[in-house]
Formats: C-alpha cells, sequence, structure tokens
C-alpha cells in the first residue's frame, strides 16, 4: 500500500518500509495509536466481572497523552451500549509528535464521526485519506 496525503511528513512515516502503518483495529505504530473501546454497560472479560464503565475507562487509558475534550465527549456518548474503535493519527518531527486529529468508527468499521486536530491546514487531509482507510464511509470531517 502506497498512502499520499498533502502532509510531506505524515506519509513519509506511514510509508516507511520498517515503522509505517495504517490499519484497523489495535493498532500502536508510528503514525497511529488505536484500539477497541468496550461499552459502558460491559461488565464481563476473561471470566471476571466488573462494575459498569471500568472496562471503558480502562481502554481509554490507552491514550496516555490525552483525548481532547470533544473527542471523549462523543466517544463516552457512542459507547454507552455499543463498542467503538478509537483511532488517533500523528507522525514524528525529530522529538516533535504532530498530532493530526482523531477518528470514531463502529466495530464494523462504519464511520462515526472524525475531528482534525493538527496544527495546520494538511491536518485536514491526514484525516481524511486515514478515516478512508479505517472505514467504509468517508464522513464529513469536524475542525477542533
Amino acid at each position: 500500500m502506497t498512502f499520499r496525503c498533502a502532509h510531506r511528513g505524515f506519509t513519509k512515516a506511514v510509508n516507511d518500509p520498517e515503522w509505517g502503518f495504517i490499519g484497523t483495529g489495535n493498532v500502536s505504530s508510528n503514525t497511529q495509536n488505536s484500539t477497541f473501546v468496550r461499552s459502558f454497560d460491559t461488565t464481563e472479560c476473561n471470566g471476571f466481572t466488573f462494575k459498569p464503565d471500568k472496562l471503558r475507562t480502562f481502554d481509554l487509558g490507552h491514550f496516555r497523552t490525552g483525548i481532547p475534550s470533544q473527542v471523549k465527549r462523543c466517544v463516552l456518548r457512542e459507547t454507552t451500549t455499543s463498542d467503538v474503535i478509537l483511532y488517533r493519527f500523528f507522525h514524528y518531527r525529530g522529538r516533535f509528535c504532530v498530532e493530526h486529529g482523531w477518528v470514531i468508527t463502529r466495530t464494523d468499521h462504519r464511520l462515526i464521526r472524525s475531528f482534525v486536530t493538527g496544527p495546520t491546514h494538511k491536518s485536514h487531509d491526514v484525516i481524511a485519506k486515514a478515516a478512508s482507510e479505517v472505514s467504509e464511509h468517508k464522513g464529513g470531517l469536524i475542525a477542533a
């Protein structure tokens, strides 16, 4: 796969033969962090029973850098009774992490919503192209 978008740094990072990757589901790469987020009412895991919201909170803890408030509100609303996949897209410029945005899909990869949080107009194209890679529907983007 050759990924192309308006941001040369992100395009180069995704296409790096050793480290580049965009994919669906649970991913931790140099351009993407994503995980399934269980619903509020999911209480069973590996034979153990937990209080409601415990597993969802654990899943969201995967994003140590913090989830923007508008993204978190959307995830919490969408995971009242169903699971989602939360994606964060970024790349590194030296040691500095450039975050471009977030994508939320259903577990069947239907797009729920996208959020552009990047520093420049090129982040819109990064998220539009990344969303089309991880979802079956090309939807509108929301600028943060």
